[in-house]
């Protein structure tokens, strides 16, 4: 019997120290909280400290000294894009992005929020760290549909010169079919009359 009172006893220590563990560990992450905050008050201060003197100095705008400081401090707290939030308008562009491992290209990319897929909102990395542009994620395909045109008519100007002749280049246009494209391996479908998209 004596021994069922110690194992029993022992149980109940083991407890309470698990216990005193887990505040432990609570009050080590609330400290740990509260240093992160602070650090961030601090270098927040000191933006905004920089900021300031660049604009008493007349080197920035009062706009231009705000729009750095909302920069800067959505760039401290957001991480870099993921590949897999790249906004794209093509298959062609979303496989040969998805294969491209490296550092995030310039482009949109879907800040991931959990709102609505159409509401979304969609920020333009620049390379190197987010900008302030950011749009929805219709205007964000908007604007890359109208970057595809507009390398399909300067693929197409660079092949065949400028089109502003239309009957006079339509005489000089190739047949529809598989062309070279410059990569070493990589044909392109000239339709006749432009370059069709590889990404659709």
């Amino acid at each position: 019997m004596g021994s069922l009172v110690t194992s029993r006893q022992q149980l109940e220590v083991q407890r309470q120290l698990a216990a005193q563990g887990a505040i432990q560990a609570e009050l080590a992450l609330a400290q740990l909280n509260l240093m992160r905050q602070q650090q961030m008050a601090v270098d927040y201060a000191s933006v905004c400290q920089w900021a300031d003197a660049e604009f008493q100095a007349g080197r920035k705008s009062k706009e231009e000294a705000d729009t750095s400081v909302a920069q800067y401090w959505f760039n401290y707290v957001a991480p870099p894009p993921k590949p897999s939030a790249l906004i794209t308008v093509g298959l062609g562009k979303a496989l040969a992005t998805s294969l491209n491992r490296g550092a995030p290209q310039p482009s949109w990319y879907d800040e991931g929020t959990d709102q609505v897929h159409q509401w979304r909102t969609n920020r333009y990395w620049d390379g190197q760290q987010w900008t302030l542009h950011a749009v929805s994620v219709q205007e964000a395909r908007g604007i890359l549909q109208r970057q595809m045109t507009e390398e399909k008519t300067q693929r197409s100007a660079a092949l065949y010169g400028p089109q502003s002749q239309p009957q006079q280049a339509a005489q000089q246009l190739p047949p529809a079919g598989w062309y070279p494209t410059g990569t070493d391996g990589v044909l392109g479908y000239w339709d006749g009359q432009a370059w069709a998209d590889p990404a659709a």
